[in-house]
């Protein structure tokens, strides 16, 4: 199914493809574009034209903005201690908490972010530039072994 709206609204659009369309354009488009849509749904592939595209990773980049923002002191001091190479154990040691604690704060993270293991939550904590006390002494470390 192909969706065709006049309404230039990020919210709209982003239901839109959230009920499951396979291509969603704006009525002000060209029909070869709309032409192109159909024949790529036809196809079993997903159509969005380059204003849907721009208009779904803008929400997409303030989704995740503001996921950013919503995380909690503990969460980013677990990040910390984990870029820094610490265990889950020796974290929770130094939070003084428990081990189970630690693992909740790691599952709430890969939810969060929709993350699937340790080394994914590292990496995501560098790219973003979350963590920056500790990541010194880790990479260091990692460039005198290349």
């Amino acid at each position: 199914m192909v969706a065709l709206t006049g309404y230039n609204d990020q919210s709209l659009i982003q239901r839109i493809v959230a009920l499951g369309i396979n291509g969603c354009l704006l009525k002000t488009q060209t029909v070869e574009d709309l032409l192109c849509a159909l024949d790529a749904v036809a196809r079993n592939e997903k159509y969005f034209s380059e204003q849907v595209r721009e208009m779904l990773l803008s929400a997409s980049d303030s989704n995740l903005n503001e996921r950013i923002a919503s995380l909690k002191g503990r969460e980013l001091d677990f990040l910390k201690h984990l870029c820094s190479g610490m265990t889950y154990n020796d974290i929770a040691a130094k939070m003084h908490v428990s081990p189970y604690t630690v693992e909740d704060y790691r599952e709430a993270l890969f939810k969060k972010f929709g993350l699937k293991n340790k080394t994914e939550l590292i990496l995501f904590a560098l790219k973003h530039k979350l963590v920056e006390q500790g990541i010194s002494n880790q990479l260091s470390v990692i460039s005198r072994w290349q």
